[in-house]
């Protein structure tokens, strides 16, 4: 496996979580047809793969929206993984991801993802 969007999809499909329908689409909640289903929440049952998929989506948002306030997941599927991600903030004892950024970043002199790569 090249990284870590392999070992997801891998463990995705170990799970069965994601279905192909390609003759009988699924209807998402915007009503939207799609031949692919993913079931987030079966991820919640593996705790593994649930924290491979929060740490993932923590450098995600780092690396991509550096200043942020606010971490949100939206219905159907992704609001418990906007959980365990708000959830790592919380346990560091932070109102907010972009102030656990700030003073991770005074103290380290590095951010977290820089820090991650260097030291793991």
């Amino acid at each position: 496996m090249n990284n870590v969007n392999d070992l997801i999809a891998t463990r995705l499909l170990e799970i069965e979580a994601v279905k192909v329908q390609p003759d009988s689409p699924f209807t998402w909640a915007s009503g939207w047809l799609s031949p692919f289903y993913c079931d987030n929440r079966k991820t919640l049952s593996y705790p593994d793969l649930r924290g491979l998929i929060r740490d993932s989506l923590c450098k995600l948002i780092e690396d991509e929206f550096p200043s942020f306030d606010t971490v949100a997941g939206v219905a159907t599927g992704a609001i418990a993984q906007g959980a365990l991600v708000a959830d790592v903030v919380t346990l560091c004892g932070f109102g907010s991801l972009r102030t656990f950024m700030r003073v991770f970043k005074k103290e380290e002199q590095v951010t977290p993802g820089q820090y991650r790569a260097l030291h793991i």
